[in-house]
């Protein structure tokens, strides 16, 4: 049936009165009735009380050690922003209204607002810097403010044009493309035509009768194809990147697009704008003397080119030796998936031994926060012990994630760097024997995890059938990844060790009691785990009412194997009652399987590991080898 809600902030200051009204109402629930006509109630048999389900996580921050944290997930194909505004408007309005009961408030502790304002303000910065470059170059080597100008006015329009057409498409720049563009190559082809017009108007033999269109259209007409084939080469670079598909093209595609957009704008900026600024600001230009840089480099240049053309077949071997020099170092060279973004925070995960209790992990995790805290630069930290109530992070208290907002970059200690913040919290760990910590994050630790599956920067999935096998062979891997160079933070996800209760019933006993195999496991399921029997509803809330033996009665094998189980009653008698340890095997601490990964339908072991100080493709490549060939430290089964 219906009921009041005793947590709405209506009734908070009569809750007391109305959760003990439903507690008398469900003891007040008849059972049976005795051959008297006497009515046994609930009350008499049990004890009601209001019990909660199993916790599997806790969440602390900064010195509270338990709070409720809430996540908010923006749908597919919003805006980040916009939704962000929206939603801490809307936390706005809950304050201001006093939606929450007495006592509690919302702290916001991590938004996306503060990346994409960093993110921002780097891109403004380095588009300014980009057009002052522009303009300081131009003006040495041209000498001349407006032709830097015209050149450097092309950088903001090509972005312009980029953004708008992502607009008008539906699709917005992520912040990996926008700070990916590069503006040399967006002022290459006004550079090309600013400079073909000047020195064209401002040649010592142009031609006086002509007029200043006539040049400009002469100078441009020459460079016009040029420019156009220079830039389709570039766009064709990109393909690889729009036909990406998964994770990989949502991640790679914007970036790709707006860089493509921005050559594109570059390009029409360059052949429409720029000649039309070159016919206002160019008029009256007359014949201009060579700057003394031009003069010195041009001096250089001509004395360089006559030393090699007098020595051909030196040169020519000379280039061919650089040539081949360059080819044999290629495949030395490393290789990385992706730049790093600099997020602003830490993402720290501490791997605990898997039968660790959450009253041990949650003895741990303040600990942890409080080194965390202890380095300057740390804004603030919270912490995330097991897993939430929703399923959506399949883990236990063995895993204790720290979510870690950095100060901005100019508070920091002078020369320091997010990698040498990492250094210095695992000097600091090291007082923590038997954890084993990983360094990600926020927003890159869940691209990892989406596109393997595993809670890990790099990860090795090793596949078979027996766990137990995958155990011993796991572990070799481990070994041999820790002895590569550049690899760091090598752990194994344990499949075994997890301890269990195990109740193994005796059939041939059952048999000769009469008693049905389901009747048992029934009621060790109700007598120790709990059975919901009914429910109750609390406003919008609705809550099961649970039948379960009281904790100091199934805490203990001894207690266990006591309970009494119903033996079917022969005519006109009554029924046995017989011990569970008489009909069964109770067997506690038995280890069994801890987590059983799956991926295609096959069993498999992950191994997450790091690379610091080395490129990641010849680490993988390296790693590859000793796990994989037949001379390797790994000898597969």
């Amino acid at each position: 049936g219906g009921g009041i809600d005793p947590l709405d902030p209506v009734n908070i200051d009569r809750s007391s009165t109305l959760i003990a009204r439903k507690i008398a109402d469900i003891g007040a629930v008849v059972v049976k009735t005795a051959a008297d006509h006497t009515p046994i109630y609930v009350r008499q048999i049990a004890q009601v009380i209001v019990g909660h389900q199993p916790r599997l996580g806790i969440v602390g921050r900064g010195d509270e050690d338990d709070v409720v944290e809430g996540v908010v997930l923006m749908r597919k194909g919003e805006r980040s922003l916009v939704t962000a505004n929206a939603v801490a408007e809307k936390l706005t309005q809950i304050e201001r209204d006093e939606l929450l009961p007495k006592g509690m408030s919302i702290r916001v502790f991590n938004q996306r607002t503060d990346l994409v304002h960093v993110t921002t303000h780097n891109v403004l910065h380095n588009l300014l810097v980009g057009v002052g470059l522009v303009i300081a170059v131009l003006f040495v080597f041209l000498g001349d403010i407006a032709c830097a100008m015209i050149v450097a006015l092309v950088i903001p329009l090509a972005l312009l044009f980029a953004i708008s057409v992502l607009y008008f498409r539906g699709m917005s720049a992520n912040l990996l493309s926008i700070g990916a563009v590069d503006f040399g190559i967006i002022v290459d082809s006004s550079v090309i035509i600013a400079e073909t017009v000047y020195r064209k108007v401002t040649a010592a033999d142009a031609d006086p009768t002509a007029s200043l269109i006539d040049r400009i259209s002469d100078a441009t007409r020459g460079v016009e194809r040029p420019i156009l084939y220079s830039t389709i080469i570039i766009v064709c670079a990109f393909i690889p990147l729009f036909t990406m598909t998964g994770p990989a093209g949502a991640l790679f595609g914007p970036m790709a697009a707006t860089y493509a957009f921005s050559i594109l704008g570059a390009l029409l900026t360059a052949v429409t704008l720029a000649p039309v600024l070159c016919s206002f600001f160019f008029r009256n230009k007359v014949a201009v003397h060579e700057t003394r840089l031009d003069r010195f480099m041009k001096r250089i240049y001509g004395s360089t080119l006559r030393w090699t053309l007098r020595r051909r077949l030196a040169t020519v071997l000379t280039c061919a030796g650089l040539v081949a020099v360059t080819i044999a170092f290629v495949p030395r060279l490393g290789a990385e998936f992706m730049p790093e973004l600099e997020e602003g925070n830490l993402w720290i995960r501490a791997l605990m031994p898997r039968t660790v209790s959450r009253e041990e992990a949650a003895r741990i995790a303040p600990q942890l926060r409080a080194v965390i805290a202890s380095i300057p630069e740390v804004r603030g930290v919270m912490s995330h012990v097991g897993r939430p109530d929703d399923g959506t992070d399949i883990t236990s208290f063995f895993n204790i994630e720290f979510n870690v907002p950095l100060k901005p970059m100019e508070q920091w200690r002078p020369h320091l760097t997010r990698r040498k913040i990492e250094e210095e919290l695992s000097a600091k760990f090291q007082s923590f024997p038997g954890i084993e910590f990983s360094f990600s994050q926020l927003i890159r630790d869940n691209i990892d995890e989406a596109l393997s599956g595993i809670k890990g920067s790099n990860s090795v999935k090793l596949f078979g059938s027996d766990l137990h096998t995958l155990e011993t062979v796991g572990q070799r891997v481990v070994d041999a990844l820790e002895k590569i160079p550049g690899v760091q933070d090598v752990g194994i996800f344990h499949i075994l060790g997890q301890p269990n209760f195990e109740i193994r019933i005796d059939r041939p006993a059952c048999a000769r009691y009469g008693i049905n195999v389901d009747d048992v496991t029934e009621i060790v399921q109700v007598a120790i785990g709990g059975k919901g029997f009914s429910k109750m509803v609390e406003g919008e809330k609705l809550y099961d009412i649970v039948l379960r033996l009281p904790q100091h009665l199934r805490n203990d094998p001894t207690d266990i194997a006591r309970i009494m189980v119903d033996a079917p009653a022969a005519k006109d008698q009554r029924g046995a009652r017989i011990p569970l340890g008489q009909i069964a095997e109770i067997s506690p601490h038995t280890s069994g399987a801890t987590y059983i990964y799956r991926e295609n339908n096959r069993r498999y072991i992950p191994i997450k590991f790091a690379v610091r100080g080395r490129d990641l493709a010849s680490t993988i490549a390296e790693a590859r080898d000793n796990v994989e060939s037949a001379n390797g430290a790994v000898k597969l089964p």
